[in-house]
């Protein structure tokens, strides 16, 4: 009687709210190449908070499940970091202890612009201090103060290798004619990966496999601290198309409209499927196989 007593708080708050910490991924930008929804963040096509079919959301998985009857509130911004500026990690994650409605289901996927935002290699953030901003962020959801319910589950997704948006983006410029390097320089997208060498991405390369590893080291520390009362993992594997951090994206995965972020029905449908498989999957009757993701 007393195991159970023990065991009902966390059982009675499983999977009833669903957010999520991140950046313009997250929100589904520039998905879908059409006249609505307009060139944007496009939420429907999210990995994370959308609900639409082709894609298949975290969120509409749950839903489908007969999960999350408290719905879903997502704390994302375009633009936003792991470390700086007024939307990083840590912020969000104040924003989320801030609901009137904790979760008890939180997906995190930062780091893109940490490389991204920066005019050149040189200052690319340490791994030492991508990893203590999400370990802040971390310790901020762990909390007290914050008050997330008993048995909340904080998924931290890998870092996406846009080392490869380069490549990615001259093959669908070769086999779709969209002037994806002309859109690049318009727009001034990702200037450390797009307007660098070979010898620049070598460097955004290993940068992100080291942001990788300070992930999985921050959450394999924030679980040893704060487990059993809120739970953390992350997807990170180091094999060759074993998670979002080592997965080759192609030129088919990129939007129509910026050759930047994830296409709906290729990218974003990735995406939504990797992070379920790493997280939930196996608990709710699936299979988790992350892998098996990018062989669609």
């Amino acid at each position: 009687m007393i195991l159970l007593a023990l065991l009902a708080p966390a059982d009675a708050w499983a999977q009833q709210k669903l957010s999520g910490i991140g950046d313009s991924m997250m929100q589904g930008a520039n998905a879908r190449l059409s006249w609505w929804p307009p060139p944007g963040d496009q939420i429907q096509y999210s990995n994370a908070q959308g609900w639409d079919s082709t894609v298949n959301p975290v969120y509409r998985r749950y839903r489908s499940l007969g999960k999350l009857p408290g719905g879903e509130q997502f704390v994302s911004v375009d633009g936003a970091e792991m470390v700086g500026g007024r939307n990083n990690a840590p912020a969000q994650a104040q924003r989320i202890c801030a609901q009137l409605v904790k979760p008890d289901r939180i997906v995190l996927l930062l780091g893109a612009n940490d490389v991204c935002n920066r005019s050149s290699t040189s200052t690319l953030y340490a791994a030492d201090t991508f990893g203590a901003a999400l370990a802040q962020a971390l310790a901020i959801l762990a909390a007290p103060t914050c008050g997330l319910p008993p048995g909340t589950w904080v998924h931290v997704v890998s870092v996406p290798p846009v080392n490869y948006l380069y490549s990615a983006g001259l093959e669908k410029q070769w086999s779709t004619g969209t002037p994806c390097q002309a859109i690049w320089y318009a727009a001034g997208i990702c200037p450390t990966v797009t307007r660098g060498s070979s010898t620049d991405r070598a460097i955004v390369a290993q940068r992100i496999a080291q942001y990788n590893a300070a992930i999985a080291a921050a959450v394999a520390d924030a679980q040893g601290r704060y487990a059993p009362a809120v739970r953390f993992t992350t997807d990170w594997n180091p094999a060759p198309e074993a998670c979002v951090g080592t997965h080759r994206f192609r030129g088919r995965d990129l939007s129509d409209i910026d050759c930047f972020h994830p296409k709906w029905n290729t990218g974003q449908r990735t995406l939504a499927c990797a992070t379920w498989e790493s997280w939930e999957s196996v608990a709710l009757g699936g299979s988790g196989n992350e892998a098996g993701c990018f062989l669609q």
